[in-house]
């Protein structure tokens, strides 16, 4: 048995997942009889970075149940409550990330919870200095990194 791909290429139906797929996924086949797959991206949507013949594009069709929690997911945080609770995590994961980038923090230099929490206090409160210091000195926030996927919205 062989499944087609969104790209036009077959594989034998056996061959185990690949690290970038999920167990249980299925390839969307290709429409019988057109020239190219349906869905086939082009010059047209994606300007220089179009896929090509080497590279493809896939389309992955999730089993019933899990399509139906994504969907439900995504939904969800289309609403203002969870946007408002997600606002939370973000302003922590900020902290975190400018913890272990600027304070080396991903391990602790002291063995023993005792020394670790000391470690943990003093840099939170070498963070908080730091960003005293920003503000005090007018420095401007580090810009949020955009995803090559985001830059490509219109403006507006």
């Amino acid at each position: 048995m062989v499944i087609g791909t969104a790209t036009g290429r077959t594989a034998p139906a056996e061959r185990p997942a690949s690290s970038g797929e999920r167990a249980g996924a299925r390839q969307a086949p290709r429409s019988p009889g057109s020239g190219s797959p349906p869905g086939t991206a082009t010059s047209a949507n994606y300007g220089p970075r179009a896929p090509t013949a080497t590279t493809g594009c896939n389309l992955t069709l999730r089993p019933r149940p899990e399509h139906d929690i994504l969907r439900r997911t995504r939904i969800e945080q289309a609403t203002d409550h969870w946007r408002r609770r997600y606002g939370h995590r973000a302003s922590v994961e900020g902290t975190v990330s400018q913890a272990v980038q600027a304070f080396e923090l991903r391990r602790s230099r002291y063995r023993g919870l005792a020394k670790t929490q000391l470690q943990h206090h003093l840099t939170g409160a070498a963070i908080n200095l730091t960003r005293l210091d920003a503000w005090l000195t007018g420095r401007p926030l580090a810009r949020t990194r955009v995803s090559p996927f985001a830059a490509l919205r219109p403006a507006g």
